[in-house]
């Protein structure tokens, strides 16, 4: 018999019910109609021919079994909440605050998520508590050497790289011609499900690219020198599908936009990180529109932008 999803395990021990308790009790005609078994006091649980039976103060029933015990499903933490929706599996009803790396303390990233956010995934139109098992939070890594793709298998990037011809040599170096699209389940990864583009922010670009062997966060130096050989001509760095590109443009910038608490840009700017700092908060990056100009400016570490690693020499 099945009670709340869950198989029951029949009483068949003669007993007397010291004191009288709730159990649950039912007949064959129930399970054969599929009903619920239900709730009745049982005084003693006594054996007449072949079968045990539950006496009750007005009933003898065919079945008993004790109620299991109802755990109460596991809120999702902080942490988990974030890296659910960086990882782009759905959405909350905190206006995307819950993930911004400041909106909670240090000491809370472990708590349990606010009774006041409930979740959704992309493709479920109603909202839910934001428990594990709805969340599928047992499927995340967490931290880990291991770099996962969009659909969360186990990446070799440099087998990866070789095998998918996403690079390209520019001059003296060598480059990625395509973003960066992998994630490792830890904080300041944001996938737009829309495009299918990561966004990183600087801590994540840099420890993401410390895992793949070979490759890593050009400087700024390394951009100059990238410009040079394209003719500091941003035309030369678009990608074909993007107006104005001009042919041979094997960098194929894509528009991509950034993240900042949500996806802005989308279409019109793509941005990149450098290596280096400027100051306490902020970073140089890289960024190409629709004009012939590559411009160089900073912005906020935690900010979301694409990335391109450049090959070890």
């Amino acid at each position: 018999m099945n009670y709340k999803g869950k198989d029951l395990v029949e009483i068949t021990t003669s007993q007397i019910i010291n004191p009288p308790r709730e159990m649950l009790v039912w007949n064959g005609d129930m399970a054969k109609r599929n009903k619920e078994p239900q709730k009745e006091t049982v005084y003693a649980v006594v054996k007449i021919g072949i079968r045990y039976v539950a006496i009750t103060s007005s009933y003898q029933w065919e079945f008993c079994a004790e109620i299991p015990e109802e755990s109460t499903p596991r809120r999702a933490t902080n942490r988990e909440l974030a890296r659910w929706c960086a990882q782009g599996n759905g959405e909350n009803t905190d206006g995307c605050w819950v993930y911004h790396v400041h909106c909670y303390p240090k000491a809370a990233e472990n708590n349990e998520v606010s009774e006041s956010i409930v979740v959704r995934k992309w493709n479920d139109a109603g909202w839910h508590e934001p428990t594990v098992d709805y969340m599928e939070i047992e499927k995340s890594s967490s931290d880990s050497n291991v770099l996962m793709d969009s659909e969360m298998h186990a990446v070799d990037m440099p087998k990866y790289l070789e095998a998918h011809f996403n690079h390209v040599k520019i001059g003296n170096q060598t480059w990625m011609s395509e973003n960066l699209a992998v994630t490792d389940g830890g904080d300041g990864i944001y996938r737009n499900k829309d495009n299918g583009e990561y966004y990183y922010t600087w801590e994540a670009a840099k420890r993401i690219a410390g895992k793949i062997p070979g490759w890593h966060l050009p400087s700024r130096a390394e951009w100059d020198e990238l410009g040079n050989s394209t003719g500091n001509d941003a035309a030369n760095l678009r990608a074909k599908s993007w107006d104005g590109a001009r042919e041979g443009s094997w960098f194929a910038a894509v528009p991509a936009g950034h993240w900042y608490n949500g996806f802005i840009n989308v279409g019109s700017v793509a941005y990149f990180w450098t290596s280096e700092p400027e100051g306490m908060n902020n970073v140089w990056y890289r960024g190409i529109d629709a004009g012939t100009t590559v411009y160089k400016e900073v912005a906020s570490h935690w900010v979301g932008l694409s990335v391109r690693l450049v090959k070890d020499k």
